[in-house]
């Protein structure tokens, strides 16, 4: 039987909205983290300014993002936050993480 809980700790995908290309900030940290764990499941970076980080392919928006995301990450100034919400809310992902 399956938990409530596998998208969180097993997600056949996931989206990082906020993903930056500065190393040391906390998008490239964890985007990189991602990989260095080994990640295989599909990976959605949303960062408007970038094509790719790390060799994954960056979104301009999460409205682009053509598949369904099981698990969504929101590393976004606070100012940006509530907008964010809305658009997944609009995309109707499953889960997310603030």
């Amino acid at each position: 039987m399956k938990s409530v809980f596998n998208h969180y700790f097993y997600p056949d995908s996931i989206c990082i909205v906020g993903a930056s290309s500065k190393p040391k900030s906390l998008g490239y940290e964890l985007t990189k983290s991602v990989k260095q764990y080994g990640y295989t499941g599909d990976l959605a970076l949303v960062n408007p300014k970038a094509d790719e980080i790390l060799g994954y392919k960056c979104y301009p928006s999460i409205s682009s993002i053509d598949y369904q995301i099981n698990l969504e990450i929101v590393m976004v100034p606070k100012k940006f936050v509530e907008e964010t919400i809305k658009e997944l809310t609009r995309k109707r992902f499953k889960q997310s993480f603030l």
